[in-house]
Order: C-alpha cells, then sequence, then structure tokens
C-alpha cells in the first residue's frame, strides 16, 4: 500500500516519462495537489520501494478531476486539473521525462468538477469540456493546438451536471456532449456543429415507479 494523499479518489493512467509503460496519478480532491508515480519498468507489485509518490501543486483548491493528455501539442503528456473549490483549471506542461512546467492558470466556471476531452472543433488538437456540479451549464474550452485555450463558451443544461462524456451519439462523425445531471435526475444531449461549438441541449428526464393504494404508477420525476 502507497500514501496517496489526502482524498484520493479517481485514478487517471498514462506514460508521462515515454517509457513505454503506465503511470499512475489521482487528483487529491481536498488539497492542493494531484498525486503521480512513474513506473519503473517492470511490475509494479514486484517493486513498491521504487514508487515514489510526487505531486504538482495548483493554485486552486479541491482538485476534483485530472487528465493526462497532450494538450501543447509537442508529443509529451501535460496534466490537467478542475479546482472545483476555487473555481480553476490548472494545465502543466509536460516535460516528457516525468516532470512538469510552471502551472497555466485558467478561470473555470463556479465550481468545475469533471472534465470529457476531445477535438470538438476537428483542428487536430485536443479541446475538452467541464461540468459545475452547482449550476446549470457545461463550458467548453477549444485549443490553439498548443496549450492555449479560448475563453470558455457555456452551454445550458439542466441543475447540477456532474458527469460528462464526449462522444459520436448520432453517427454523423462530430464529437457530441452528453451530461448527467445529479439534482435534476436527468441527462443533457448537445449535438457538436464540428466546429467548436454545440446545438442547445435536449434533457431527458427519467421516469419512474410510484405505488399508489396497491397500484405502480408510471410518471415523471418532478
Amino acid at each position: 500500500m502507497r500514501e496517496a494523499g489526502i482524498s484520493a479518489y479517481y485514478i487517471e493512467i498514462s506514460d508521462l516519462n515515454r517509457d513505454g509503460f503506465l503511470d499512475v496519478l489521482v487528483p487529491n480532491e481536498l488539497g492542493r495537489t494531484a498525486s503521480f508515480w512513474i513506473n519503473p519498468g517492470k511490475s509494479i507489485f514486484d517493486t513498491p520501494s521504487k514508487l515514489i509518490r510526487q505531486v504538482v501543486t495548483t493554485s486552486g483548491f479541491r482538485i476534483n478531476d485530472v487528465r493526462a493528455r497532450d494538450f501543447t501539442g509537442d508529443g509529451k503528456v501535460d496534466i490537467l486539473t478542475a479546482n472545483w473549490e476555487s473555481s480553476t483549471i490548472s494545465l502543466f506542461a509536460g516535460n516528457g521525462d516525468g516532470t512538469f512546467g510552471v502551472e497555466r492558470l485558467m478561470e473555470g466556471g463556479k465550481h468545475c468538477v469533471f472534465f470529457a476531452v476531445g477535438d470538438f472543433d476537428r483542428d487536430d488538437d485536443l479541446d475538452f469540456a467541464v461540468t459545475h456540479w452547482t449550476e446549470d451549464f457545461v463550458s467548453v474550452f477549444l485549443n490553439d493546438g498548443r496549450g492555449h485555450f479560448r475563453p470558455r463558451s457555456d452551454y445550458t443544461t439542466a441543475l447540477g451536471n456532474y458527469g460528462v462524456v464526449a462522444f459520436d451519439a448520432n453517427g454523423d462523425h462530430t464529437l457530441d456532449l452528453v451530461t448527467a445531471n445529479y439534482r435534476h435526475r436527468s441527462i443533457s444531449v448537445m449535438v457538436g456543429r464540428g466546429n467548436g461549438t454545440f446545438k442547445p441541449a435536449v434533457t431527458v428526464r427519467r421516469s419512474f415507479q410510484q405505488i399508489v393504494g396497491g397500484f405502480v404508477h408510471e410518471r415523471p420525476i418532478e
């Protein structure tokens, strides 16, 4: 067992130092760090003494999500964090050897929590969307190809969007966004236009079975 930092609850894996082995990252939700461990190149279970916890430290607080992708377009893996209490997003450019540069801080929108990463405008670099668990909008950030992002564009969803995925939901070869809105008990679907913008959300609420007087009735959740 390895010490992982305060309130570690989500795992991301990626090859942070380009040695062909997958490394491990976790966000520390009650702090200002994302922790990572460089794989020593053999089974991590056979060489636990070589697993040394390292961190990137954000100026934001309460890191809810972390993603390891090449956002800067240089072939090196970078680290992106959602700092929900400070409503900011941090990007640390990777050096390719398991170390990272200084923080690039972005305003993320109130209580930003989870990411979906993808090429929303089909320009061959990675953009991202982020949800806001106390709010009724999801934010989209478009990349200039070097890890610099335009000011966010917000799209209305139902209240309390939390989880988000980016995939081609309608088969038109363009990424769409789907959010899970836990406060509203619904999902919102935003169809992508392929240029980094999305159509207004369509929100669907589930129904549930309510037992009244011995009979089962189906009705929408209110």
